[in-house]
């Protein structure tokens, strides 16, 4: 058994692009590894289509030889898009693997460690906030609707949320350059909008913040105090 092709599978979503490396072998198996880069799409397949080269013709069952190749390959590039190719590649191998074993990558890593998960909402308003248009729901314009949001996510079974930095009907206002500092708005922002949640969602669904890396390290500490009153689960 041989792989006999490897490359990139890419799907428009809207304001993203998602991508999969997508491997066959000689025997008609395909296996799947997402691994999206939203930023620069084209460079991870790219990335993907250069490291094919080094793989068709190997066995897919040898996963960790195949990865040990790659990361040869990439040596002068240990950042960026080309390893996400590599962890896409590596997925699909993995995938692969289940599917000739018939066993699950669980059992295959060892087995597994619990049996349920808690699940969050992630992205949780920030979405709703910039692409209304195209998840088809309400947009957030307004305090307001955040709140009204919120009701929905309380509804919703989730006990937990996350968001990130926004400001309603203003859907790139935190679409700034990275590390920067912070200002004495965007604090009064932030910590309005974890307000608003808070009340919405009530006292038992916990509550996330990714802030994306848009803030240097004194402005993180900030922020975290400025929200040490309303308990979050974390702060990213």
């Amino acid at each position: 058994m041989v792989i006999t092709a490897v490359e990139p599978l890419q799907c428009a979503a809207g304001w993203a692009t998602w991508t999969f490396a997508r491997i066959e072998t000689n025997d008609g198996r395909v296996g799947y590894g997402e691994c999206s880069d939203w930023q620069t799409p084209q460079a991870l397949a790219g990335g993907i289509r250069d490291l094919a080269a080094i793989i068709v013709g190997q066995d897919p069952r040898r996963v960790v030889a195949i990865a040990a190749d790659m990361a040869f390959q990439a040596r002068q590039n240990p950042g960026g898009p080309l390893q996400k190719a590599v962890a896409g590649i590596e997925a699909a191998l993995w995938d692969l693997k289940g599917q000739i074993l018939g066993a699950s990558i669980t059992d295959m890593l060892g087995g597994p460690t619990r049996d349920h998960i808690r699940l969050y909402w992630s992205h949780c308003g920030s979405y709703r906030s910039r692409h209304p248009k195209f998840l088809e729901t309400p947009p957030i314009n307004s305090w307001e609707d955040l709140a009204q949001f919120g009701s929905e996510v309380s509804a919703s079974g989730y006990t937990a949320l996350k968001t990130n930095p926004l400001r309603p009907g203003h859907p790139t206002y935190f679409a700034r350059p990275l590390d920067k500092n912070l200002e004495r708005h965007d604090l009064e922002i932030i910590v309005r909008q974890i307000d608003t949640f808070r009340e919405s969602v009530g006292p038992n669904v916990d509550i996330c913040l990714d802030l994306n890396f848009r803030f240097n390290p004194r402005a993180v500490i900030q922020i975290a105090r400025a929200l040490e009153p309303y308990d979050l689960l974390w702060l990213e």
